[in-house]
């Protein structure tokens, strides 16, 4: 999946800080070279959206960023390349919290 993909398209009613959130992680992959290849499925989703889900978790995130079978999932958990975004959010007061094995919600650290 490339850029401009509908499935990695920015979420609306995202706040700044889930703007934030969206531009680190989507600059973190490519910087690292990845294409977008999402498994078939939308991967940023607002808080807003993601209530409407009926989800359990990461309700009170800033963005929530579902990996279900594409490389985005290898930037999350534990996967090959979590400590690039682990160290690319820190950097900007953000951490990633798994949710389940398909998706994590990124919070703002306080």
């Amino acid at each position: 999946m490339n850029l401009t993909s509908e499935y990695t398209q920015m979420p609306e009613n995202l706040s700044d800080t889930g703007k934030l959130a969206y531009k680190t992680v989507m600059k973190t992959m490519k910087n690292a070279g990845f294409g977008f290849d999402t498994g078939g499925c939308v991967t940023f989703y607002s808080p807003i959206q993601w209530r409407a889900t009926n989800s359990e978790y990461g309700l009170n995130s800033e963005l929530i960023i579902v990996y279900d079978g594409g490389i985005v999932g290898e930037f999350f958990e534990d996967g090959a390349f979590a400590g690039l975004m682990i160290d690319a959010l820190n950097e900007v007061g953000l951490y990633s919290e798994p949710c389940t094995c398909w998706y994590s919600a990124v919070y703002r650290k306080d």
